[in-house]
């Protein structure tokens, strides 16, 4: 929405909680090519959009990083609750419902852009709640997690023309000939590497 769009929708913005990102694919600055800064908004490198945090490169190391964090301080909890006898499978449910849902968090969205150092780091988060007997040691790792995860999301967005991410689909791809089966039948768009880590190309290629 611009910042005159918000009065047709009878809004009123806060332009005091107002920020501008440049989204932009190269570590260098923009330098000349940068456009000039909106008057009374203040221009940041990174933005925390629905509880995600991304930066202008489109990087997730400072999600990864706040959910880390956040998980560790869950523990403590965790850890009061088995102190006062709470164990098993009660105890995994509890763990499952609160640190695991929350690293889990609009996951489809971000885990693709993950590299290797910060999916290390979240499955490190994993083995710890299972060392400490928080999680079962059949609990499945974050990858998996994060794999179920896309899959529930791309069956939702395929099976229901409503879903606001359905428009982003391709058309549909028919075929005479008899091929392996595909969990969709659309076409596969052309993709650079930076476009199939998004949600819809990666599940696409999947």
């Amino acid at each position: 929405m611009s910042r005159n769009g918000h009065k047709s929708c009878n809004l009123k913005l806060n332009h005091t909680k107002l920020q501008e990102m440049i989204v932009r694919r190269s570590r260098k600055g923009l330098g000349d090519a940068a456009p000039k800064a909106t008057p009374g908004l203040a221009r940041v490198a990174q933005m925390k959009i629905l509880g995600v945090t991304m930066s202008e490169q489109l990087r997730f190391e400072t999600h990864v990083n706040n959910i880390i964090i956040k998980s560790r301080k869950s523990m403590y909890a965790l850890r009061v609750l088995s102190a006062h006898g709470l164990s098993g499978q009660s105890l995994y449910d509890v763990a499952n419902a609160t640190t695991v849902s929350r690293m889990l968090y609009a996951a489809p969205a971000w885990w693709g852009f993950v590299g290797g150092e910060g999916r290390t780091r979240l499955q490190a988060t994993i083995r710890r709640l299972v060392r400490s007997r928080y999680l079962p040691s059949s609990f499945q790792s974050f990858e998996q997690l994060c794999q179920k995860a896309d899959t529930s999301q791309f069956s939702n967005v395929l099976s229901n023309p409503a879903h606001v991410l359905h428009q982003l689909l391709p058309p549909v791809k028919t075929v005479t000939y008899s091929l392996r089966p595909r969990t969709h039948n659309k076409f596969i768009p052309k993709a650079d590497s930076l476009a199939r880590k998004t949600f819809i190309t990666r599940m696409l290629y999947a």
